[in-house]
């Protein structure tokens, strides 16, 4: 699926989440990116499967399952649902 990025121009979930990153890799692995100001970041790395519209994450170090609706709404836009809060990522790779 590649790498994402919020979307600069959705204004709530920067609000809400703050400049995050999704590098989705082919093995099935997940890197999450959120910045925490003054240059540092964090970085969570985790596990992913898609199950029909579900996109299910797993963070091996501590399991449990999270589930979000995902839609790939154009060739560079991805929008992940979370009980009917919507999140836009667009391509970054």
């Amino acid at each position: 699926m590649g790498k994402w990025r919020l979307d600069p121009s959705d204004l709530k979930s920067l609000e809400e989440f703050g400049e995050t990153g999704l590098e989705f890799k082919p093995d099935g692995s997940l890197v999450f990116t959120w910045f925490v100001g003054k240059g540092r970041r964090q970085i969570a790395f985790l596990t992913y499967r898609l199950d029909g519209q579900w996109l299910i994450t797993n963070q091996p170090s501590s399991p449990r399952e999270d589930r979000v609706i995902a839609e790939i709404a154009s060739k560079n836009v991805l929008v992940l649902d979370r009980d009917g809060v919507r999140s836009f990522y667009v391509r970054s790779d």
